[in-house]
């Protein structure tokens, strides 16, 4: 395996190995936020309180989606480092292919399913009538690239599962840079507004996600992708699901009660809207490091339990809850 594209965490020295994979995983988690960010920023500065107003009402609907998906991506990412820390290269191989088939399918499914669904959504969260077109606009816009979203989180869930956390931060900063580009050129140039905001998100997330599909396709390493293994394993598939499930609903439990709260919120018009968005912005930002060090705990433990080093998964552990109460308690003092 090479050694520039994977990291074996089941041997080496554990803080090291922790911290190297971390950082890359944090300015990459930093870089995912960036997008709907740079959004609500030139949205509010060029078409104003209304087009700002749009995409911070749909922020909770977003991220209760997102939240799920990478809870759900999260078992495939323990199933993967399992077998990859075993070097079973057969179960390491079929866990992959399993993963990307049911991701793409799964997207398919809730494309479909959001798209229609956008209208009710926003009457559910008492969407303020004055932002209600840009608002359905945006957010369908926005189902209509979810594939490409889904794609690069299955991706760079099995980079990570692999120990390679660097190449999804590579694709994350080329993407993030062109979204602030295509941002500025289709919401001031081409006068698109707020669809123009959702257009250059989509178009960002469907290149971040062709790269990244692309090194799984076209490495040479033991996990890489090949068309005639496109096929489902109902053995590990339920092993993913019996991880993944819990953990995207934990993930989506919080975003999913903000909607209640955006709800109430968005009766008091469109500037308590705009308010309560940015609010979360700055909340999804202090949340990151947190995330951050669970997915290089998943990781690690995945693999060292793969491997049976039951010691290492036990350090690791130690070292893990420390550096979060340490964050949690600093984000409170």
């Amino acid at each position: 395996m090479a050694k520039t594209s994977t990291m074996d965490m089941t041997v080496g020295n554990i803080r090291k190995e922790m911290i190297l994979f971390a950082i890359p995983l944090l300015a990459g988690n930093v870089f995912q936020q960036l997008y709907n960010t740079i959004d609500s920023i030139i949205v509010g500065q060029v078409v104003g309180p209304d087009g700002l107003g749009a995409v911070t009402s749909v922020a909770p609907a977003i991220n209760t989606l997102v939240g799920f998906f990478m809870g759900f991506s999260a078992g495939s990412s323990v199933v993967i480092s399992h077998f990859f820390g075993a070097k079973n290269i057969p179960g390491l191989r079929r866990a992959v292919h399993t993963s990307v088939i049911c991701t793409f399918i799964l997207s398919l499914f809730l494309m479909i399913v959001g798209f229609f669904l956008t209208p009710p959504l926003l009457v559910f969260m008492s969407t303020p009538e004055s932002v209600m077109p840009l608002a359905t606009q945006y957010l369908q816009i926005y189902f209509l690239g979810i594939t490409g979203l889904m794609m690069y989180n299955i991706g760079s869930a099995i980079l990570r599962a692999v120990g390679d956390s660097v190449r999804p931060l590579i694709f994350l900063i080329i993407t993030s840079i062109l979204n602030i580009f295509l941002d500025l050129f289709f919401v001031i140039n081409l006068h698109l507004g707020v669809a123009g905001a959702a257009y250059a998100t989509i178009i960002s997330q469907f290149i971040s996600a062709i790269l990244t599909i692309a090194v799984l396709f076209f490495n040479k390493e033991c996990y890489n992708l090949r068309l005639k293994e496109m096929t489902i394993d109902k053995s590990i598939l339920s092993q993913i699901i019996t991880i993944g499930m819990p953990a995207g609903i934990q993930s989506a439990v919080i975003s999913f009660s903000n909607l209640f709260v955006q709800s109430y919120i968005n009766r008091f018009g469109e500037s308590s809207t705009a308010g309560w968005g940015a609010y979360g912005r700055i909340d999804a930002f202090v949340m990151l490091p947190m995330q951050s060090i669970a997915l290089t705990a998943t990781t690690f433990v995945g693999q060292n339990a793969g491997a049976g080093n039951v010691d290492r998964k036990k350090r690791n552990t130690r070292i893990s809850f420390p550096c979060s109460f340490m964050h949690s308690g600093s984000c409170y003092s």
